[in-house]
Parts: C-alpha cells; sequence; structure tokens
C-alpha cells in the first residue's frame, strides 16, 4: 500500500490575508480634547491549505474622542466598527467565525 503527498508549495497558508493595511489620525481642537479615527483593510484569506476556500476582503472604521477633565481622570467614547460592517474574522472549511459588530465603549480612567 503506497502513500501519497499532497504538495503545497506555493499556496498561502489559511487564515493568511494577502494585504493587510491600516491607518490612524488624532485631531486635538483644544489640549484636553482628542478625535481618533482608524481605518483597517484585511484582504482576501484562504479557508485552507489547498487554497479552495476562500473569503474576501472587509474594511473597517472605528472612531473616538478623549477629553482630560483634570490631569487624573480622562473619558473616553469609541466606536469600533462604524459602518456595521458584516465580515469573517475567522474563515476555515467547515467553520467561519463573524467579526464583531458595530460595538460602543464608554470609559473613564482614574490615575492616581
Amino acid at each position: 500500500m503506497g502513500t501519497s503527498t499532497v504538495s503545497r508549495a506555493g499556496n498561502r497558508p489559511a487564515n493568511v490575508p494577502d494585504v493587510v493595511a491600516g491607518l490612524a489620525a488624532t485631531w486635538r481642537p483644544w489640549a484636553a480634547l482628542a478625535v481618533d479615527a482608524d481605518w483597517r483593510y484585511v484582504g482576501k484569506r484562504f479557508g485552507n491549505n489547498a487554497n479552495t476556500v476562500y473569503e474576501g476582503s472587509y474594511a473597517l472604521f472605528g472612531i473616538g474622542l478623549r477629553h482630560e477633565l483634570t490631569s487624573s481622570v480622562t473619558l473616553r467614547a469609541r466606536i469600533d466598527n462604524l459602518t456595521d460592517e458584516t465580515y469573517s474574522a475567522t474563515v476555515g472549511s467547515g467553520l467561519v467565525v463573524l467579526g464583531a459588530p458595530r460595538t460602543w465603549q464608554v470609559s473613564a480612567d482614574w490615575r492616581f
């Protein structure tokens, strides 16, 4: 009984995007206030080592606001996935894990 070998030479490993890019910017209209914005692009990913199952690309946008009330207290608000993009965070031959929908966060930092 013989064994056969399958070569995956030249194939991209599963869940490794062909391109990943991102940009982030901060605008400070006043010393105590900052507005953050970011963009992340994830290219096509294959779900198996044979490169026969794939998921297309996606882009996510986020925005945030920081306000320093005092030197020790900062208020923050953030929205991730601003456009509520439906995307696969992980893709496999038999399993797809969806990424987080639009998510809101509000926090206060107190430094002492």
